[in-house]
């Protein structure tokens, strides 16, 4: 999760302040992703 946000400018601080809604949604889909690629790789192979 880190990685992700370092890399999308999206997910700052200063966006996160003025534009909440926006943030939720890109933070909770790269979480998802995450979620997903860990579930795929690691726990059902």
């Amino acid at each position: 999760m880190n990685k992700y946000v370092k890399n999308d400018e999206k997910l700052s601080e200063k966006n996160k302040k003025f534009n909440q809604l926006e943030w939720v949604k890109i933070m909770n889909n790269y979480k998802n992703c995450a979620e997903e690629v860990i579930f795929k790789e690691l726990i059902y192979v």
